[in-house]
């Protein structure tokens, strides 16, 4: 969750005062690194007080839930192609979604992924026992402290969550997206290009990257039904097997014939 959270939203949407309801979901929510974030934003001034809670089990349907209903209603309704596409069904679906796209097919990101992990690392302390609680709290006069309890009417302990060390005062450094792997583009390319739209082919699935050596060429090629190589030239594969190769050439690939 907190990698894709931009560093202005929470004081856009709710202030130095914030309240959030989360559902157990550990890899999402309730884990340490969440924890870590929200201490964080406490501890440097960003907000005076965090609350973290989160819904008792079986009882996790809540707003959010029904807004997502209603998405899944106008998707089945429609043809998505793409991400501006699925974007446009969510906006259209009621007006208390709003979609927020991250990053669009050819790479641009809107919303940058934070590396909150790292930013944190070796000065966050482990707070064994988090799924076992359900309420959490941060506040500017405890920095680097959260308060947790099980029930609402519990009393409330607490937990140090960083080491004696200076808190970083700055964001976490934006992770650059690795981008497709060719293999990953060729399959988009070959397994799932015949489904779209034509106005969305090059959009979704474009042809792979030209540079390519020719035995991952040939590879690609090979890979999938309707494409069958009948004659492939290479001038790389008179001296592929030569010791007296050299270290870097530019290579020329000619198919001859495709049926």
């Amino acid at each position: 969750m907190i990698s894709v959270i931009p560093k202005s939203y929470y004081r856009i949407f709710f202030g130095y005062y914030v309240h959030l309801h989360c559902d157990n979901c550990s890899g999402q929510n309730k884990n340490k690194f969440v924890l870590w974030y929200l201490a964080w934003r406490v501890a440097v001034g960003l907000h005076k007080s965090i609350t973290l809670n989160f819904l008792v089990a079986e009882h996790t349907k809540f707003a959010p839930d029904w807004c997502f209903g209603l998405v899944k209603q106008a998707f089945r309704r429609q043809v998505v192609n793409s991400v501006s596409c699925l974007a446009a069904v969510v906006n259209g679906s009621a007006s208390c979604n709003e979609a927020a796209v991250v990053g669009t097919e050819n790479g641009h990101n809107n919303i940058p992924v934070m590396d909150w992990q790292g930013h944190f690392a070796g000065i966050g302390r482990d707070f064994h026992g988090i799924k076992q609680y359900q309420h959490f709290r941060f506040d500017w006069q405890h920095p680097g402290v959260v308060f947790f309890k099980t029930r609402i009417s519990d009393e409330e302990g607490s937990f140090k969550l960083f080491k004696d060390s200076p808190l970083p005062t700055t964001a976490a450094t934006p992770i650059t997206p690795p981008g497709l792997s060719r293999e990953r583009q060729a399959y988009l390319y070959g397994k799932i290009r015949p489904f779209v739209e034509d106005e969305f082919k090059d959009v979704v699935c474009p042809p792979p990257a030209s540079r390519a050596t020719p035995r991952s060429y040939l590879h690609w090629f090979r890979s999938y039904d309707y494409f069958k190589v009948v004659k492939f030239r290479s001038p790389f594969s008179q001296i592929k097997d030569s010791a007296t190769a050299p270290r870097k050439i530019v290579i020329s690939l000619e198919v001859l014939e495709i049926i």
